[in-house]
């Protein structure tokens, strides 16, 4: 079964952006310079089917660090079937339930995993090992030396211009994305990119909170 007979709406969208901006996604390093533009239409109509087949009720997200010390063997969002997954727990113990899906197609590239996090966002809610946005360091949302975001920082970056509520709480924040599509992904990118810096990518972040942590 395939992305278009399960009705991602973005999925169209995707394959048409990477086929009309190779080059520019080259250039600026959204995709790999040996990545072959039929690889990565591949890997949205992946991501597409999957997100939409029911198999996964969440997607996690986070640094790679801090998740690979709450989860062992979690599910996959991948071309394989997914590991038999553990149930994932708050910080606080609190389960969340079992099979939500941590991205893991390679090679990883950040147009891929925008593609994870838009098309995613039409079927799931996404969860992090944080409770709050004032957990999340600064070193782990910007990448000072290169001054843009990190992959984690990208993803809500993502999520908060699509319109999602950050919900927090003491046992930990679930982001429920609006569930309508973007339609025009050029513009779409272009205020993502107007996101240059930390204190723009936090102003955002609070703007977007349900609850925010008491000092």
């Amino acid at each position: 079964m395939t992305g278009v007979e399960l009705g991602s709406k973005s999925e169209a969208l995707f394959i048409n952006y990477v086929t009309n901006h190779w080059p520019d996604l080259v250039l600026t390093g959204a995709v790999r310079p040996n990545s072959k533009i039929s690889t990565v239409t591949s890997q949205i109509l992946t991501i597409s089917s999957r997100t939409f087949s029911g198999e996964f009720p969440f997607y996690l997200i986070g640094p790679g660090r801090r998740l690979r010390e709450l989860i062992a063997d979690f599910g996959r969002l991948s071309d394989n079937k997914s590991q038999s997954p553990k149930e994932f727990r708050y910080l606080d113990g609190t389960p969340l339930g079992t099979n939500g899906a941590i991205f893991a197609l390679t090679p990883w590239t950040q147009i891929i995993n925008d593609a994870f996090i838009l098309i995613g966002s039409e079927n799931k809610a996404f969860v992090t090992p944080f409770a709050y946005i004032c957990d999340i360091q600064d070193r782990v949302l910007w990448d000072d030396k290169e001054n843009k975001p990190h992959a984690f920082g990208r993803e809500l970056i993502l999520l908060a211009l699509r319109g999602a509520s950050f919900i927090q709480n003491p046992c930990g924040m679930v982001i429920i994305p609006n569930r309508e599509p973007v339609t025009d992904l050029s513009r779409f990118f272009a205020e993502v990119d107007k996101i240059d810096d930390l204190n723009k990518l936090r102003s955002l972040l609070i703007e977007s909170s349900v609850f925010e942590c008491q000092d």
